[in-house]
């Protein structure tokens, strides 16, 4: 080459790059894009293996939590309250050692079981001060009721994989029992209530003018629930403007069962969840299907107690309005021996 930068004449010209050899090339350079990763190439086997880390990680999680929450519920057994609830005696539940309040029969099932054969309240352990201030919520307003624990599930009796947290299994459970027993034991009706809620000083008069005119076909009917809608449903009875058609009262704070209803619910629900759905919406998604007869009041008459830490997630909903008159503003009251005003006469 010739400092001016011009080829000298005897280059020989087959000694430079052809047209065929840039083809071959490029079609290289593109055959190596093509080609896939050592990523893409093993995507499938490492996503396996990231989902198993994460399975193995969130079962040993879920391990622990289970027997955190087991070993909670055997330190806070409910089992000395004796000396809590002087005013009535208590009793081991079954063949448990835990200890509940045994009330007092106060009449008819009418006055004493605001018109349904049997009463359950259901106590959820390691709250003894829930079942003390029910207890004697109850005796002020003379109604005449069952106490049931929410047990623990033996280790040995939990699904594995664990479809649902363990509290809303052992929700299931409790009542599912509840369901079973009233069955067993042959009552029409029973009225089935959290040992968190609050209700109406007048709850016999209400509940009295409600049996007068709720339906005979009845499954279910929810004096007390989380229900946004209720009040836009139709009556199926002029003569009480506040019964309604249910449309999605979800909560079970205070729900009442026909023998018709408990029988329809066990049927079609086992006594552990199969799914993630907890019991509520299960009950919920039988009455979509045509298989529960529901009613409710368009405002609740039973509501969860501000105090408690539920209760104010609660009242967030819609359904749960404020009580009118409350019971349990006047347990002070009643606990100094005078007769709070404005409570059934009958009571």
């Amino acid at each position: 080459m010739s400092l001016s930068g011009e080829m000298p004449a005897h280059t020989n010209e087959s000694l430079l790059p052809s047209a065929s050899y840039h083809k071959v090339c490029v079609e290289a350079a593109k055959d190596e894009r093509k080609r896939p990763s050592l990523y893409e190439r093993f995507k499938p086997q490492l996503l396996i293996l990231a989902f198993a880390f994460v399975s193995l990680g969130l079962y040993l999680l879920t391990k622990d939590t289970i027997a955190q929450s087991l070993e909670h519920e055997n330190k806070h057994s409910d089992k000395n309250l004796n000396a809590s609830i002087p005013l009535v005696p208590t009793r081991p539940y079954k063949d448990t050692a835990i200890h509940l309040p045994v009330l007092p029969t106060y009449g008819s099932a009418e006055q004493a079981q605001l018109g349904f054969d049997h009463v359950y309240v259901i106590h959820h352990l390691g709250h003894p001060d829930k079942l003390v201030r029910m207890a004697k919520l109850l005796q002020m307003l003379r109604i005449t009721a069952e106490f049931v624990p929410v047990l623990p599930i033996p280790k040995a009796r939990l699904p594995s994989p664990m479809v649902q947290p363990l509290e809303h299994m052992q929700e299931w459970h409790t009542r599912h029992r509840i369901y079973r027993d009233m069955l067993e034991a042959g009552y029409r009706s029973a009225l089935i209530l959290d040992d968190s809620v609050d209700m109406e000083l007048n709850i016999k008069t209400i509940m009295r003018a409600v049996h007068k005119h709720l339906p005979p076909n009845w499954d279910m009917f929810f004096p007390g629930h989380c229900g946004a809608f209720e009040s836009s449903q139709p009556r199926p009875s002029d003569r009480l403007p506040a019964l309604r058609h249910a449309n999605m009262p979800i909560c079970l704070h205070a729900h009442a069962v026909s023998q018709k209803g408990a029988r329809r619910i066990v049927a079609n629900l086992g006594p552990s969840p199969t799914t993630d759905e907890i019991i509520s919406m299960a009950i919920m998604r039988l009455k979509e299907r045509g298989q529960l007869q529901m009613y409710s009041l368009d405002t609740p008459v039973f509501a969860p107690r501000p105090a408690d830490s539920q209760a104010r997630k609660g009242s967030l909903l819609a359904g749960n309005k404020k009580l009118q008159i409350s019971a349990v503003n006047h347990l002070d009251t009643w606990k100094t021996g005078r007769h709070p005003r404005k409570m059934d006469a009958s009571a």
